[in-house]
């Protein structure tokens, strides 16, 4: 193969890995600026000294980078840095909280900035500037906060394994196929948080907490999620139901406001149906054995000529060669075990003869 030649052949090969990378690299995350809390142009914000910033996520299932991870917010009064920090409240919605209260009936100006890494379509905001003056109140604590409609789900899921991977160059699914291999059975939990009433209005934040006791929920595990005016929906996947150590699931939901108050409702509990291990029967069909079978490459025999008449051996009682014997030695000082393939030893095992032939009649 020539220089121009493997050159060509490198180039297709890398332009082969670069349209598989492309088909197979996840799409864009990103987020966006929706809106602020305070909005530009108030008049009398709050003096709880908290800047909500409500993030629009470009990322497929929230799967993204976090949105505190790529905030950037700066506030300012009479040009002088506001000292304070950015808090992770819930996916898609971050407080910024000053170190101190706002001044009453002050201007303030709020610099917001989310620093992407990735790719970002131009009608999506990604910087604003905010000017506000705040008011002579604090927005004061969070409303009280109840649930309802608690229900706990005990459903059956299907376990898939990959039976066979996929053998096509550029496909981004790994498997080829799937299939269902057992089940078991998962605990789901839903809650419903009441509407609620309160100064911050679309900017607060529900928390709920759930564990296998009542005393245990105040260290459980934990999801928040940003409220709307009808309230928020809560549905929780808690794992397996073999995995969970009791026959009731306890839960609590809290109210958080932007300033960081928060407004904790009461612990309650739901029954569930005790464990069942029938229900987490494995449906494994046993697999036929695969046997690797290595293909040997065809091999061209090449007929040999037969001799003349004249030229043949005489028959003598010498002993027979037979292939098994590795380290047999031939009359004419032939090791057999030397030999490669079939066609290679009888060429070599033709010129012994004639070579023996020749000794002979020298003799």
């Amino acid at each position: 193969m020539n220089r121009f030649a493997f050159a060509t052949l490198l180039a297709a090969a890398a332009h082969v890995e670069q349209e598989y990378a492309d088909a197979c690299s996840p799409p864009p995350q990103y987020w966006g600026i929706e809106r602020t809390t305070p909005a530009d142009g108030d008049s009398s914000a709050y003096l709880d000294g908290t800047v909500v910033v409500h993030g629009l996520d470009g990322s497929d299932f929230g799967e993204g980078e976090p949105l505190e991870n790529l905030l950037v917010v700066e506030v300012t009064r009479d040009g002088e840095p506001v000292a304070g920090s950015v808090v992770s409240a819930a996916h898609g919605i971050v407080f910024w909280r000053a170190e101190a209260q706002f001044e009453p009936e002050t201007d303030y100006e709020v610099a917001v900035r989310i620093d992407n890494w990735d790719w970002v379509p131009d009608d999506v905001v990604t910087e604003q500037q905010i000017r506000f003056r705040t008011g002579r109140n604090l927005a004061g604590s969070a409303p009280a906060t109840g649930t309802g409609n608690e229900r706990v789900d005990q459903l059956d899921h299907q376990i898939n394994t990959c039976l066979r991977e996929s053998d096509i160059v550029g496909d981004c699914e790994w498997c080829a196929e799937w299939g269902i291999t057992g089940h078991e059975q998962r605990i789901w939990l839903e809650v419903d948080v009441f509407p609620f009433a309160g100064p911050w209005s679309d900017s607060y934040v529900s928390r709920l907490r759930w564990a296998p006791t009542r005393e245990a929920v105040s260290t459980g595990a934990t999801h928040a999620q940003q409220l709307t005016g009808t309230g928020a929906y809560f549905r929780r996947a808690l794992g397996a139901r073999r995995d969970w150590p009791t026959n009731e699931v306890c839960f609590q939901a809290t109210l958080v406001d932007p300033a960081g108050h928060d407004a904790a409702g009461p612990v309650e509990c739901i029954a569930i149906d005790p464990y069942d291990p029938t229900q987490d029967e494995m449906e494994v069909e046993e697999e036929e054995p695969v046997i690797d079978v290595e293909e040997e490459e065809p091999r061209v025999i090449e007929e040999e000529e037969p001799p003349r008449a004249d030229d043949r051996e005489p028959e003598t009682n010498a002993p027979q060669l037979h292939e098994d014997d590795e380290n047999v030695v031939n009359p004419g000082g032939c090791n057999q075990a030397s030999r490669g393939g079939s066609t290679p030893w009888a060429l070599g095992l033709l010129l012994c003869g004639f070579a023996a032939r020749r000794r002979r009649q020298r003799a």
